[in-house]
């Protein structure tokens, strides 16, 4: 990944979208908490697994481009 001129702003976004990508997982692991049945409870439990992969991309391409990457 190559960053432009305005690294830090850009590094700004990708951070927040770390965020959001962990807010995300949380949310989908707490719906499959709730759910009742088990197909919602598997579904939930996917799109949960698809978020972390989400956010496991991003810090890889931050760490990758700042030598920086976030503990989890």
């Amino acid at each position: 990944m190559e960053f432009t001129e305005n690294n830090l702003e850009e590094i700004g976004i990708m951070l927040g979208t770390l965020r959001f990508e962990r807010k995300s997982e949380y949310f989908y692991l707490e719906l499959e908490k709730k759910a009742t049945e088990k197909e919602e409870q598997e579904f939930f439990s996917k799109i949960a697994k698809v978020e972390r992969g989400h956010y496991e991309l991003i810090d890889g391409l931050l760490d990758e481009a700042t030598g920086f990457r976030m503990q989890t």
